[in-house]
């Protein structure tokens, strides 16, 4: 069976554009011969102190819930938390 991935990508100023990291996934998700489902993009650089308040992680984390994919591809665990606390959650 055929895993079916959402990307999710969030602009930081790293050099890391959200096109390089759509690539990037995109190119590792064909060699394992993953279905990519959705990216979800968060474009802003600036925001409030929790990056996982941006919508495309608001509508990532609701689509988990309805099962639309099976895992979540990010180019590196900072774009989802800053630090490893705020990674793994409350």
């Amino acid at each position: 069976m055929t895993k079916r991935v959402a990307f999710y990508t969030r602009e930081i100023l790293d050099g890391n554009s959200l096109a390089d990291q759509i690539v990037a996934l995109t190119k590792i998700a064909a060699c394992k011969n993953w279905s990519v489902v959705k990216t979800y993009l968060n474009q802003m650089i600036i925001y409030d102190k929790n990056p996982q308040s941006g919508s495309g992680f608001c509508l990532l984390c609701e689509a988990s819930s309805q099962q639309t994919f099976d895992l979540v591809m990010v180019w590196s665990t900072d774009r989802i938390g800053c630090s490893l606390r705020e990674f793994l959650g409350p």
